[in-house]
């Protein structure tokens, strides 16, 4: 059976419309969901006698942040953006006991688990597959990045929260269904600093103490939208 003769024009009119220029945008706002697949990393431990580094253990997360974008009339852009996002904390701790004159003494080692905040801040070259005014485009960034992150609200937790800075790297794609509202989704490989300096009874420096054996990882992976204005 032959085609109805609308339905063979519609693979040329998804090509014609897929090479129109959308008159690209300078500028673009708007907010993102996001993943967060956390490195599993030892973060060390906060127990006074028999810790191990391991005693202390990111899980994943997700949040919600915001990008403002300043694109050139070429294939590059400019990138700032702040996200908040709920991640799972576990640790080992030294349980606490208080007898019912006020005495405190030390129990056994228990397992909490909590989610903690963390906020970043980023910075972040783009660059760009495609031209500006193009329906879809795909991209690669790098930039810069600060972690900050709340201490966990246990009362065995003996540690303040912190901030840290690092890079990140990683793609995406933007996709324009409409002149001034575009689709994007991110995937982003951000390393900063270990949170918390907690003590790492192995650490080789002969005291167990106080140490920042490397660093940590995250792979953050978002979806969203963005509104684009200011024609180039």
């Amino acid at each position: 059976m032959n085609k109805p003769r609308r339905l063979r024009l519609l693979p040329f009119l998804f090509a014609a419309c897929a090479g129109l220029p959308l008159y690209g945008q300078q500028y673009e706002i708007g907010p993102y969901f996001t993943f967060d697949r956390m490195s599993r990393a030892p973060l060390g431990t906060v127990r006074q006698t028999g810790g191990a580094d391991s005693d202390t253990r990111w899980g994943d997360g997700n949040g919600i942040g915001v990008r403002v974008t300043l694109n050139t009339k070429g294939y590059y852009g400019h990138e700032v953006g702040f996200e908040r996002s709920h991640v799972n904390l576990r640790s080992n701790v030294d349980e606490f006991l208080i007898a019912s004159d006020g005495t405190i003494t030390l129990g056994n080692a228990v397992d909490r688990k909590e989610k903690v905040r963390q906020s970043r801040l980023s910075y972040n070259f783009l660059m760009y597959m495609m031209p500006a005014g193009e329906w879809w485009r795909p991209y690669i960034t790098v930039g810069v990045t600060s972690v900050s992150t709340s201490p966990p609200r246990f009362y065995e937790w003996n540690s303040n929260g912190s901030r840290n800075f690092g890079a990140n790297w990683g793609g995406g794609i933007k996709l324009f269904p409409k002149k001034n509202f575009l689709v994007r989704l991110d995937a982003r490989q951000i390393i900063a600093g270990r949170p918390y300096t907690l003590v790492y009874p192995t650490a080789g420096d002969g005291t167990g103490g106080k140490v920042s054996p490397g660093n940590t990882k995250q792979l953050e992976i978002s979806a969203g939208v963005s509104f684009a204005f200011g024609k180039h």
